[in-house]
């Protein structure tokens, strides 16, 4: 069987500092990648922090654009794949928008395709599409935050016969306040859409605290990788909110060699 590691990333952001999280998030991938993760995955909205102050929409970024070749250096840099969070614009409108690159260069994006009432208030707009995306032979699809109580999401991750999907959140302290409860919690839904999509879905959430203008946030922190099963196989226990980094493997389903099998299987028996 085939398999991908994967690195699924709680990572602590500052208010609306794009840059100063990018660089942060470089040092980030490098511990990753040194693992020998193929895909290094991040929150929703990481490189601006997730906010839905008006503000994050002075920094949304061009997608494809100068943001996108900076994470193409570093994915080739460190030979590996990213799913990265970010505030997008274009003509006039905005997204929350996940970036998917890799060693060679720009795969494409997947905008929230269900904001929620306060991120519609921000000046977000909804997604129209559910695009995937081929990592090293893996089919990936994305759903970010409240994607994840809709049946329309988890059904177009179905249709589309995804191997995984790349599951980010942003969520405050309340959803959960440390990584154990939050995880916790999160199972509680996130393993019967497994289960329906039969596929593995990587789940991570923002870490640490943020200043949002004078106003103290607080992050749930946490990861879980879940198996097209519904057994989870890995997940953050810790009682803190700080970063970490939920290292594991997605192995390709065991559907795609039973031919193979079977044609050993017949060989056999008509000798």
């Amino acid at each position: 069987m085939e398999i991908l590691k994967t690195a699924v990333v709680s990572s602590q952001s500052e208010f609306c500092a794009v840059d100063k999280n990018l660089n942060h998030f470089s040092t980030l991938i490098k511990k990753a990648s040194a693992t020998g993760a193929g895909l290094v995955c991040f929150p929703e909205l990481a490189l601006s922090c997730y906010t839905t102050h008006p503000n994050i929409l002075e920094v949304a970024q061009k997608i494809p654009g100068p943001i996108t070749e900076e994470l193409e250096a570093l994915a080739k840099k460190f030979n590996t794949f990213l799913s990265i969070g970010a505030p997008e614009k274009t003509r006039g409108k905005f997204y929350i928008a996940q970036i998917v690159v890799g060693p060679n260069g720009y795969l494409g994006k997947y905008r929230k395709h269900f904001p929620t009432e306060p991120e519609q208030a921000c000046g977000f707009s909804p997604g129209t599409s559910f695009p995937t995306f081929m990592i090293d032979g893996f089919k990936m699809g994305i759903n970010i935050c409240a994607d994840g109580r809709r049946q329309k999401s988890i059904e177009m991750m179905k249709k589309a016969n995804v191997n995984f999907i790349h599951h980010p959140h942003g969520n405050y302290m309340g959803f959960g306040e440390n990584a154990e409860l939050w995880t916790r919690g999160k199972s509680v839904y996130f393993v019967p859409r497994a289960i329906h999509a039969r596929s593995y879905i990587l789940v991570n959430c923002s870490a640490g605290d943020v200043i949002e203008m004078g106003e103290k946030k607080s992050h749930s922190s946490g990861s879980m990788i879940i198996d097209p099963l519904g057994q989870i196989q890995k997940r953050t226990t810790q009682a803190t909110n700080t970063e970490k980094i939920l290292t594991g493997e997605i192995i390709r389903p065991l559907s795609a060699v039973i031919p193979s099998f079977e044609m050993k299987r017949n060989s056999i028996r008509d000798r």
